[in-house]
């Protein structure tokens, strides 16, 4: 795999179809594959959480509708008002699929708005992880070079994801048990392979069947889960 950061096109084997997307992407090496967050949904429980290195972060994806000081994030209950709400630069979340069987399983998909809100999409002693923080999360779980794999569950981290897939800028949703996207509080404004300008945000896209994980450039209006990282680190 290539170490630097080119304009590549990734094909995202669907359950029917091939879809093919543009990404920015510098390819890591870390596989996170299983989570499980229901008990902690439970009123004055407390999030789940595992050790890596000098960092804490969530065990789970964010499962919540409200920010810090209480006010509603607006649920995006169809493609149109997936579209709306990004075009308005508005927060948004919503579940794969409009379906909540599936936040049960995977949690909630926020938009770049949410995620970077000044009201705080992470509860009070969190936050959104940085480009440098995911980077120090690798260095903690001796990610020494591409290639490198790292299973889940695994007894050294306890860091682990679920494919739950994401949402395209579109409304369109892919990748369901095959492909996680992860959002990060780092944006950039990165240029294409034409030169075109785009504005980003630094993620990480974790592909639970062939076990590859990349640092990846995603569009703002990508819906993506969220890991947090609490402050006391």
């Amino acid at each position: 795999m290539r170490s630097i950061i080119s304009h590549l096109s990734l094909a995202l084997k669907t359950l029917s179809r091939k879809i093919t997307i543009p990404v920015w992407m510098v390819p890591a090496a870390i596989v996170l594959s299983a989570a499980t967050f229901n008990e902690w949904k439970q009123p004055g429980h407390p999030f789940p959480e595992t050790r890596i290195g000098t960092q804490t972060w969530m065990a789970a994806n964010l499962d919540i509708a409200t920010f810090r000081n209480g006010d509603p994030i607006p649920e995006a209950k169809s493609k149109e008002e997936w579209i709306a709400a990004c075009k308005a630069k508005q927060p948004a979340w919503c579940y794969y699929n409009n379906d909540p069987a599936n936040g049960k399983k995977y949690g909630r998909m926020y938009n770049w708005y949410a995620v970077n809100d000044s009201r705080g999409l992470a509860p009070a002693g969190w936050h959104i992880p940085t480009l440098q923080e995911w980077i120090q999360f690798e260095k903690s779980v001796e990610i020494t070079g591409a290639g490198m794999l790292f299973e889940c569950p695994d007894e050294a981290s306890g860091f682990c994801a679920k494919g739950g897939g994401y949402r395209f800028s579109n409304g369109n949703f892919s990748g369901l048990e095959e492909f996680i996207y992860l959002s990060g509080a780092s944006g950039e404004i990165i240029k294409d392979a034409g030169g075109t300008p785009s504005p980003v945000l630094w993620g990480r896209g974790i592909h639970v069947v062939d076990h590859t994980h990349m640092r990846c450039g995603l569009g703002k209006d990508f819906g993506l889960y969220v890991r947090a990282v609490k402050d006391s680190n």
